[in-house]
């Protein structure tokens, strides 16, 4: 394709809300983290676990059970801005300003002991959880 030489109307939606292809073979339970899987583009969306090269996509809107069927055949709705409300692990809660870091697919926690990537900025917390914020500038970990 070549450089545009006139105004392009672009279609446009506003990304709060996607829908994602799971994985084969998982299954995601709503209000839970979910990640972007790299090994299978038929079905991206894979229930979240730690791992610091990991990509969260955000917090799944519904459930979806793909756990028979192949790469793509079911979806789920992930909300991928807005803050939400997680549970933090044991000694390692985050603190307000910083960085939640994923634990699994309902935990977050501040630090790195098991190589954790960025899922949003924590906004407020209390003795139960923390706050997240999704859809932050790049919280990619140096």
């Amino acid at each position: 394709m070549t450089a545009a030489t006139a105004n392009v109307e672009r279609p446009r939606r506003d990304g709060a809300v996607v829908r994602y292809g799971l994985k084969a073979g998982v299954r995601i339970h709503q209000g839970t983290i979910v990640q972007l899987d790299l090994t299978d583009a038929a079905g991206p969306a894979a229930p979240a676990v730690a791992g610091n090269n990991n990509v969260y996509l955000g917090v799944a809107l519904t459930a979806a059970d793909n756990r028979t069927g192949a790469a793509g055949a079911v979806s789920v709705e992930v909300q991928r801005q807005g803050a939400f409300y997680f549970p933090f692990q044991t000694g390692h809660k985050p603190e307000i300003g910083g960085v939640a870091l994923v634990a699994d697919n309902q935990t977050v926690a501040e630090n790195e002991p098991n190589n954790r990537a960025p899922c949003g900025i924590v906004i407020d917390s209390d003795d139960d959880g923390v706050w997240v914020l999704w859809g932050a500038s790049d919280l990619r970990a140096d």
